[in-house]
């Protein structure tokens, strides 16, 4: 595991094919921005950080066509709202 100033990275050995199909359909569209071969050092961290966010708000037909960001806003909301009633003593009310 490798870790930066911005992110961890795990690097894992692919043990079945639909690990590597997803990992092959996010490189390619990942080279929509960043061409192959070529280091993110060339890239500013506004930059990173606009290829980062379209890929975030792009439709998944595996996400019900939402985006990443929406589902993940979806589930962080859904286990705030289950803590609050946790906190609060709501459930069984």
């Amino acid at each position: 595991m490798t870790q930066s100033n911005f992110t961890t990275t795990v690097n894992y050995q692919q043990l079945s094919a639909e690990e590597r199909g997803s990992n092959e359909s996010l490189n390619g569209l990942l080279r929509e921005f960043i061409p192959k071969g070529i280091s993110l050092e060339n890239y500013d961290l506004t930059t990173i950080q606009a290829v980062q966010n379209a890929r975030n708000h792009r439709l998944h037909k595996s996400l019900g066509y939402a985006s990443a960001a929406q589902v993940f806003q979806d589930i962080s909301y859904s286990v705030y709202a289950s803590s609050a009633y946790v906190a609060f003593g709501l459930i069984g009310r």
